[in-house]
């Protein structure tokens, strides 16, 4: 094989991972919506009982409460005053109507500010929706 066309064949398969990395690295994360509103958490007290999708909740499990979500959706959540971010998967409904709102698990809502902030503005970034 002639070093010209060992070269060619170098040069191809360069490129060719450089787009297939570029493709793969941006597409993964690309939000599908983007949301902004508040995010406060619920603790001790829900520990251990029965979500509404039928999970028992965990305080300590990457998860949230939205009021219209698909449960399983898996969410990207922004602080917007320090830029902390966790991502969540949606298994419960929040006690609120409002759409703007999302309720985190304590150890979700540690992720992106102290626990003693109580409500935070956010961006929600829907990341996968859920087919529930």
């Amino acid at each position: 094989m002639s070093l010209r066309l060992k070269n060619k064949i170098y040069f191809i398969s360069f490129f060719l991972s450089l787009i297939l990395s570029y493709l793969y690295f941006t597409s993964e994360d690309k939000p599908l919506e983007t949301i902004n509103g508040t995010a406060t958490y619920y603790g001790e007290f829900f520990h251990g009982r029965v979500t509404t999708s039928g999970e028992a909740y965990n305080m300590n499990d990457m998860t949230a409460a939205h009021p219209s979500f698909p449960f399983g959706t898996i969410v990207r959540i922004v602080n917007l005053e320090n830029g902390n971010n966790v991502i969540v998967k949606i298994n419960d409904r929040p006690r609120t109507d409002r759409k703007s709102r999302i309720d985190l698990s304590k150890g979700a809502f540690k992720e992106i500010s102290d626990i003693d902030s109580g409500v935070v503005p956010i961006r929600m970034e829907v990341l996968r929706w859920g087919s529930k």
